[in-house]
C-alpha cells in the first residue's frame, strides 16, 4: 500500500502548483520536458502514472492548453498485456490532458472482442476511486485502476509474431 499512499499524495498537488513548478524549472514555459517525467505529470492530473509504457523517449506538454505528445523509443508499435485487454501504443501518442482525463487521444488502441479499436478518451472518477474508464467508439469500459499504477514494459510485434510462429512450427513439425 506504500505505492498507493505516494500516489495519493501526488494527486493532492494542485495543477496550479504543478504549473508554477514547471515554469520555475524549465527554460521554455509552455513545454515540460527534461526534469519532470510524463509518469510524474499524470498523477498531478488525477491519473495513474502507468498509462504509458516504460519506453517513453521524449515528450512535450503544453501548460497553456494541456496538449501533449509522447514519443516512444522504437519506431514500431508497443504492446502491453493488461488483465483483460491487450493495449497497442503507436510510436507517437498525443492528446489533451485535463483533470481526471485524457481527451483527443491518438496513438492508443485496445483489442476488444478480437478487434483493434482506437481509444478516444481515458477518464477516472473524481474524487479518485478504484476505477478507470477507456472510451473506444461507443464503448466505455470500466477497469481496475490498479492495472495502470505500474509502468509496463513493451512487447513488440516481431516478438509476438515469433511466439506465435514458434507455437505453430513446433506443433506442425514432427
Amino acid at each position: 500500500m506504500g505505492g498507493r499512499t505516494s500516489m495519493t499524495s501526488l494527486t493532492k498537488i494542485s495543477p496550479l502548483s504543478f504549473i508554477l513548478i514547471l515554469l520555475h524549472s524549465h527554460h521554455h514555459p509552455a513545454t515540460a520536458t527534461a526534469t519532470t517525467t510524463i509518469y510524474e505529470i499524470l498523477p498531478i492530473f488525477g491519473l495513474p502514472g502507468g498509462l504509458f509504457p516504460d519506453s517513453v523517449k521524449n515528450y512535450t506538454f503544453s501548460i497553456e492548453d494541456g496538449t501533449f505528445a509522447v514519443e516512444l523509443e522504437k519506431q514500431q508499435p508497443c504492446y502491453v498485456q493488461l488483465e483483460d485487454y491487450m493495449v497497442c501504443y503507436d510510436e507517437l501518442i498525443s492528446g489533451t490532458l485535463k483533470i481526471g482525463s485524457i481527451t483527443n487521444l491518438e496513438g492508443v488502441r485496445v483489442k476488444w472482442l478480437m478487434i483493434w479499436l482506437k481509444v478516444d478518451e481515458i477518464k477516472v472518477d473524481l474524487p479518485p476511486n478504484d476505477n478507470i474508464y477507456l472510451q473506444f467508439g461507443l464503448v466505455n469500459k470500466k477497469l481496475d485502476v490498479n492495472q495502470f499504477r505500474t509502468i509496463h514494459s513493451c512487447t513488440y510485434q516481431d516478438k509476438l509474431m515469433f511466439k506465435r510462429q514458434g507455437r505453430t512450427t513446433s506443433s506442425s513439425s514432427s
